[in-house]
């Protein structure tokens, strides 16, 4: 529990920062109203919006636990659309 002076010293800060705290408030609401609102569409599993997002972890995730370059684990495969990825072999 907060005491009487500690409860003090939050309300000014509160009200500096209002603006801040209500945006943030109303942007996580408009987050989950999407999620709610999506995810029955998609089976209720969550899906990339873009592939290259999902071609991007799967070249760092075969990087990582197999030491291949690539979008499986078996053959090195330029797939990346990056600049950054392409100039990496």
């Amino acid at each position: 529990m907060l005491t009487v002076l500690e409860r003090i010293r939050i309300v000014p800060r509160v009200r500096e920062h209002g603006d801040v705290l209500v945006a943030a408030i109303i942007l996580g609401a408009i987050v989950v109203v999407l999620l709610v609102a999506t995810l029955p569409e998609t089976g209720g599993e969550m899906v990339y919006a873009f592939d290259d997002a999902y071609i991007h972890l799967a070249i760092a995730k075969n990087l990582v636990r197999h030491g291949v370059w690539g979008v499986t684990r078996y053959a090195f495969s330029s797939s990346s659309s990056s600049l950054a990825c392409r100039s990496i072999p």
